[in-house]
């Protein structure tokens, strides 16, 4: 899913959950690829980063033949953890995962919780077609 890039970091998923390995990479723009294997198949997973803001996921389970993209996939993959679960933190440029989502639009992630831009009343009245107020306020 995504090019090959410089491998950073190699784990296990023994004492930490995938969302922890997430919550830990810092920085980091690249991906992070999981691989585990538990009672119900071997899955695979990767959450694509740009300074360390999550911008895209992808979940397969082979056994099952599902795939899921963008926020499902990443919610998917936060739960993994495996005593049979390895991982790696692969670091690329921010135009590799840009072109990388382009190319798979779906397995984009849009998080509520990006910042948000505050809109000065006057931006409001003018969003609703109240402009003629502005002067008033």
């Amino acid at each position: 899913m995504y090019p090959s890039g410089t491998v950073v970091k190699k784990g296990e998923l023994k004492f930490e959950t995938a969302s922890e390995v997430i919550e830990h990479v810092g920085e980091l723009t690249g991906y992070i690829a999981f691989t585990v294997k538990d009672k119900t198949g071997v899955q695979d997973a990767s959450v694509a980063l740009a300074k360390g803001k999550v911008k895209g996921a992808f979940f397969e389970h082979f056994k099952t033949k599902e795939k899921i993209t963008g926020e499902q996939a990443l919610e998917k993959i936060k739960s993994l953890q495996s005593h049979q679960g390895v991982y790696d933190v692969v670091s690329l440029s921010e135009e590799q995962v840009n072109l990388s989502i382009a190319v798979r639009p779906e397995s984009e992630v849009k998080l509520e919780k990006e910042e948000k831009q505050v809109e000065t009343s006057e931006e409001i009245l003018k969003k609703y077609g109240l402009s003629s107020l502005v002067h008033n306020v």
